[in-house]
């Protein structure tokens, strides 16, 4: 009988530890929003193939109109600017000696160009911009996968590679939006906007799994504004303006059928390794998955203990009136 009797207290304590745990939550327990858990956008049968750049592909910046910085901006690779003259590229201290292709600037890591500027500078610049026109006119003439994704608010989505496309303008959150390869290293992003893109300010543009900046296509039919210290990743290739803010930075290329706007940024153009393999990416991964949460082991441990031991207590006292 008093076997029987410690066997029921055993098991009603095994109950109680179960009924604690199956309440839990899983992952952050704290239920803090992060990119890891929150819907992903289904992947295509096979991803998009790229768009081509041509030429304008050799340049990060590039625009018809205007480009400006103020403040300490950082740009490796090249930039240009036609059928605008290299007056329209201002805040750079542009250096030129006559009878040169191109200029220099102590902001650029690279050469800046202009279509006044000696030998065939004018023609390439021509065919760059048309190759850029061209790259955005592929870009929202490719088939729709998905369309009008979060009504137009991306912030914390997982997106697979397809061709995605809204009438309206497109808003990435704080909280930022993650590129995930769903295939293989080969995979492709291409965003269809037909309004506006804002990014806003801190937010990110997270790459797991492989995914690369070079195969991330954003073709906005409206402005884009990349806010204060967020980090934009992709091809942008913008009809209007594309506006940095101040300490917001882009892996990628601007490319604007207007002028490009610089608030001491950081501009780089993409690579062709993985992510994976760049420290700054490892960081950008790290902060993708749920935070711990100090103690977390220990206050499970103590409710299932606890939870326990109520549940002992009160068959014990039963037993104890009943006797």
């Amino acid at each position: 009988m008093n076997k029987c009797k410690n066997f029921s207290v055993a098991t009603a304590v095994l109950i109680a530890a179960l009924m604690v745990l199956s309440a839990m939550p899983t992952g952050n327990m704290l239920g803090t929003a992060t990119a890891s858990n929150t819907a992903t956008a289904p992947r295509t049968a096979t991803s998009p193939s790229m768009v081509d750049l041509g030429i304008a592909g050799s340049f990060t910046i590039l625009a018809q109109s205007l480009i400006t910085t103020t403040g300490t901006t950082s740009i490796v690779g090249d930039i240009g600017i036609s059928p605008a003259a290299a007056t329209f590229i201002q805040g750079f201290g542009l250096s030129y000696t006559p009878g040169d292709d191109y200029s220099t600037s102590s902001l650029v890591d690279g050469k800046v160009y202009a279509p006044e500027y000696s030998g065939t500078t004018a023609t390439m610049l021509g065919t760059a911009v048309s190759n850029k026109d061209a790259a955005y006119s592929e870009a929202i003439g490719r088939p729709v996968d998905e369309t009008e994704l979060g009504t137009g608010d991306i912030t914390g989505l997982i997106l697979n590679a397809s061709v995605y496309s809204w009438a309206g303008g497109v808003v990435i959150g704080s909280a930022g939006v993650t590129i995930n390869v769903n295939g293989t290293a080969d995979d492709v992003w291409i965003f269809i906007i037909g309004g506006t893109l804002t990014v806003a300010a801190d937010a990110e543009i997270y790459l797991t799994n492989g995914a690369l900046p070079a195969r991330i296509f954003w073709a906005v039919a409206g402005v884009t504004s990349i806010g204060a210290n967020a980090k934009m990743k992709g091809i942008i290739l913008c009809e209007s303006t594309i506006g940095f803010i101040t300490g917001a930075s882009l892996t990628g290329r601007a490319l604007s059928k207007t002028d490009v706007t610089l608030q001491s940024n950081a501009i780089t153009p993409p690579t062709t390794s993985s992510p994976d393999d760049d420290d700054d990416d490892d960081d950008d991964d790290e902060k993708e998955k749920p935070a711990s949460v100090p103690g977390y082991d220990a206050v499970l441990l103590l409710l299932v203990v606890g939870s326990a031991s109520a549940a002992y207590g009160l068959i014990r006292r039963k037993r104890i009136s009943q006797n």
